[in-house]
C-alpha cells in the first residue's frame, strides 16, 4: 500500500511539469520575512544567501526548501580580527557575497563600516582614496560565525572567489581599485587600481585573468593574476554592471544599465554583440552549460531569459518591485530573484528542470525525506532513553505571559546560534529555553551561556 502511495506521490510531483513547454517559467514561492535583499547567491549545492544591506544589516541563509537556516548580523568587534583596531563594536552593510572552499566559507562585502572612528564613508557618487576603508567578512557555513574580517578599499561592491587560484577578488567602488585576497591565509595579496567605479567581476582560472567592469567608464579592465598588470577591453557601453564568464567558450557577458542591453564579448578578438533586455539591467546568472543567461531589469520589475547562442530573449517575467539580484538552482530548476523592496521571488523554469535531471532531483528529495525521518526517530529515542529513570531540566532564558514576546526572544537566540524553543509551563506561561537535558548537561550549557554574557537559570520540568 505504501509503495503504491509513493508511486502516485511521485507522479503528482512530475505531472505538473509536463503541462508546460520547455520555455515555460512560472512563479512558485516567495520569501518576505526579515529580508531587504540587495543580492542573492547560490552555492551550487543547495545553500542560498541573501545580503540585506542597510535596512536589516544581515545575511540570511536558506536551504532548497526555502527555510531560513541561519541569520548572520554585520556587527563585529574588529579588534578580534585586526590588531590595529581598538576593541569596540562596528557594523557594516552587506552588499554581495561569494562561496569559497567548495561552499565551506562565504565571503561578503560591506558597503561601509559604522561606529568607532569611521566618520568619512564613501558613497555611490564619491570617487577617490580619501574615504574610509571597509571590510569583507569570511563566514564559516558550518557554524554561521564570522571567522575573519579583511580590510579592503572604500565601498567594496562585488566579490568573487576562485578555488583553483585560491583567491578572493573585491571591487572597491569609491577608491577605484580591486583587492586580491589569499583565500587560505586571508592576507591581502595586492591592491590594483583599475579606473572609475569598478563593479562586476569574473575570474578565469585557466587564463589567470580577472575581468572587472567599470561603471564610470566604457571599458572592462583585465588584470593578469601573475603580474597584476592591467589592460582593457575598450568601448563596450555606458554604465557596465555585472559580468558572467563562459570559460569553456571564451565568452564574457556584461549587463549595460544605461543602454537596456546585455553584451556578449568574444574574448579571442574582443568583438561585441548586443541584445536589448529591459530597463536598467543589473545582476545576471549563467547556467553551467552556458546555454541560458538570466538578467534582472531593475527599472521595469522583470527578469529576462536569454538563449546565448542566438542572443535572443526567450522570456520576460514579472517580479516584485526592484529586482536587483538573481541566482539559478539547476538541480531543482529554479530561479531566485532578490527584490530590494523586501522579497525573494522564486520561479520554476521547466526548460532546465526536465528529464533525468529532474527525476534525479525528485528521487533525491524522497531520499532526503527518508533520511530526515530516520534522524528524527533516532533523536527521539535518544531523548527518551536519556530521561528514563531521571529528570528533565531546562536552561531558561525568559518566561512570558504574552507569546509574541516569547517568540521575539526565541528568534533572537536562534539568530545567535542557540537551539532555542518555547515550552508551556504548568501555569500557562511561555518559557523560552536555550536547551534541555539532564541536570549535568544543563549545568554545562548554562556555564557556556554565562561565559558569553547571557542570562540563564535552571528549572526542572
Amino acid at each position: 500500500m505504501s509503495s503504491m502511495f509513493n508511486f502516485f506521490k511521485l507522479l503528482f510531483i512530475l505531472f505538473p511539469l509536463s503541462l508546460f513547454s520547455q520555455d515555460s517559467i512560472f512563479f512558485k514561492h516567495k520569501i518576505t520575512e526579515g529580508v531587504t535583499p540587495k543580492s542573492i547567491v547560490h552555492s551550487g549545492d543547495g545553500l542560498f544567501a541573501a545580503q540585506n544591506m542597510m535596512y536589516k544589516h544581515t545575511v540570511t541563509f536558506y536551504d532548497r526548501n526555502y527555510r531560513n537556516i541561519s541569520t548572520v548580523h554585520d556587527d563585529v568587534d574588529l579588534s578580534k580580527y585586526d590588531t590595529s583596531k581598538i576593541s569596540m563594536m562596528n557594523w557594516g552593510a552587506p552588499v554581495e557575497g561569494t562561496f569559497s572552499d567548495k561552499g565551506k566559507y562565504y565571503w561578503i562585502t560591506n558597503y561601509q563600516m559604522n561606529g568607532g572612528n569611521y566618520n568619512k564613508p564613501g558613497c555611490d557618487l564619491c570617487s577617490g582614496k580619501n574615504y574610509d576603508k571597509s571590510y569583507v567578512y569570511k563566514i564559516n557555513t558550518w557554524t554561521y560565525k564570522v571567522e575573519k574580517a579583511v580590510e579592503v578599499g572604500s565601498v567594496p561592491k562585488f566579490i568573487a572567489a576562485n578555488d583553483l587560484l585560491k583567491i578572493v577578488v573585491v571591487s572597491n567602488w569609491t577608491s577605484g581599485d580591486v583587492t586580491l585576497i589569499d583565500s587560505y591565509t586571508n592576507k591581502v595579496l595586492k591592491q590594483v587600481s583599475v579606473g572609475k567605479f569598478p563593479r562586476g567581476i569574473a575570474v578565469s582560472p585557466t587564463k589567470k585573468k580577472i575581468y572587472v567592469s567599470l561603471m564610470g567608464e566604457r571599458r572592462i579592465a583585465v588584470i593578469d593574476v601573475l603580474t597584476y598588470q592591467v589592460t582593457y577591453i575598450e568601448n563596450v557601453g555606458t554604465a557596465l554592471r555585472h559580468l558572467c564568464l563562459d570559460e569553456a567558450k571564451g565568452l564574457l557577458y556584461v549587463s549595460i544599465q544605461d543602454e537596456k542591453k546585455v553584451a556578449k564579448i568574444n574574448l579571442v578578438d574582443n568583438s561585441v554583440t548586443y541584445v536589448e533586455v529591459g530597463k536598467a539591467p543589473r545582476s545576471m546568472t549563467l547556467t553551467a552549460d552556458g546555454k541560458f543567461l538570466y538578467v534582472v531589469n531593475y527599472g521595469e520589475n522583470t527578469f529576462s531569459k536569454i538563449k546565448t547562442d542566438s542572443l535572443k530573449v526567450t522570456n520576460k517575467i514579472k517580479t516584485a518591485a526592484n529586482p536587483i539580484g538573481i541566482a539559478v538552482d539547476e538541480k531543482k530548476g529554479e530561479i531566485w530573484v532578490a527584490c530590494y523592496v523586501g522579497e525573494i521571488d522564486i520561479f520554476q523554469d521547466a526548460s532546465i528542470a526536465k528529464g533525468r535531471a529532474y527525476q534525479k532531483y525528485v528521487s533525491d528529495v524522497l531520499a532526503e525525506q527518508k533520511k530526515m525521518i530516520k534522524i528524527e526517530k533516532k533523536k527521539k529515542i535518544k531523548e527518551e532513553n536519556q530521561n528514563i529513570g531521571g529528570e528533565l531540566w531546562y536552561a531558561v532564558a525568559g518566561v512570558f505571559k504574552d507569546k509574541n514576546n516569547a517568540i521575539r526572544l526565541r528568534d533572537e537566540l536562534i539568530s545567535k546560534g542557540y537551539s532555542a524553543e518555547i515550552v508551556n509551563g504548568k501555569n500557562g506561561m511561555n518559557q523560552v529555553i536555550y536547551g534541555k537535558g539532564t541536570m549535568d548537561q544543563v549545568m554545562n550549557l548554562m556555564e557556556q551561556i554565562r561565559k558569553k554574557g547571557g542570562e540563564v537559570w535552571m528549572k526542572r520540568r
